[in-house]
């Protein structure tokens, strides 16, 4: 595999940051930088622009509108994954997809791929039927059962 996309990770639950990270490992994509806040995505966006970017619409200090309102006026390829009904103005802007959670990793790669124009990997033969289990079932079967569980310094244990 040639270099790597870099992808910006905008999440501030670390048991979501943690399986997005999962995710992405062995992929053509690098998470380069997660960011929990809109106000220092916004500096950094001032001085490093992605590849890609995957966003969930509220942070820890509130809606994130703005941050993917600059995303998009950068031109980078933005997947909104949320829970929130709010995420759904952002589906018909061009350069964004909106992703609602839980979803299945495999339709999370297809997307970002889609976005990017990477042509699907090996073993991506499209069947959901074999699809990995969503977020929330690999996260049990690490043992991860709450946030609570990740530590607070946001590090996270090496996967076993």
């Amino acid at each position: 595999m040639g270099a790597k996309l870099k992808a910006l990770l905008i999440e501030d639950e670390p048991l979501i940051t943690f399986l997005f990270e999962d995710i992405l490992a062995e992929t053509e994509f690098e998470i380069t930088a997660v960011m929990t806040c809109s106000g220092p995505v916004l500096r950094h966006l001032d001085s490093d622009v992605p590849d890609v970017a995957v966003v969930d619409l509220v942070l820890e200090d509130g809606p994130c509108i703005r941050v993917i309102e600059r995303l998009l006026e950068l031109r980078v390829p933005t997947v909104i994954v949320s829970g929130h009904e709010d995420a759904e103005q952002f589906a018909t802007r061009d350069g964004a997809i909106v992703v609602a959670k839980p979803f299945r990793s495999e339709a999370l790669l297809s997307v970002l791929r889609s976005m990017v124009q990477v042509p699907p990997q090996e073993g991506d033969d499209g069947n959901t039927a074999a699809m990995q289990p969503c977020i929330h079932e690999r996260a049990e079967a690490r043992g991860w059962n709450s946030p609570e569980q990740c530590p607070a310094s946001g590090q996270h244990p090496a996967s076993g």
